[in-house]
């Protein structure tokens, strides 16, 4: 019975030496797979830096170009008011330029009229202080 015990004992021994061997073997690949991710991290640390100053960098380039986009769509705003307050200024004085023409047209016919008239009337004095 001692030795039924004692090969029981001999094969857990086995076991847990195997076991402890496995578990060794674990703890090693671990050891490694920690210390590459740590060299990962570390590198990554020295790499974010110069990242962050140029998302920095970037941002404030972005900044600016949106604050001067918002300044071109209101100057684009104020030159479509200018070009549209020029348009109706335009027609204002096409219109204007249309009445001169009629009123100049109409003061040369008057004119022309006065003319005929006063050439009549001279005419009709002429024979008139030879009556007289």
């Amino acid at each position: 019975m001692l030795h039924r015990r004692w090969l029981a004992a001999t094969r857990a021994m086995t076991a847990a030496q195997e076991a402890l061997t496995l578990a060794e073997s674990a703890v090693v690949e671990t050891t490694g797979a920690v210390a590459r991710a740590t060299g990962v991290h570390e590198d990554s640390a020295e790499a974010l830096p110069p990242l962050r100053a140029t998302e920095r960098e970037a941002a404030e380039a972005l900044q600016m170009l949106l604050v001067k986009r918002d300044g071109l769509d209101q100057e684009a705003r104020r030159v479509a008011e200018a070009v549209q307050a020029l348009d109706l200024r335009i027609r204002q004085l096409e219109g204007d330029a249309s009445g001169a023409r009629e009123r100049r047209s109409d003061a040369d016919g008057a004119i022309a009229r006065l003319a005929a008239e006063a050439e009549d009337i001279a005419a009709r004095a002429e024979g008139h202080d030879a009556a007289l």
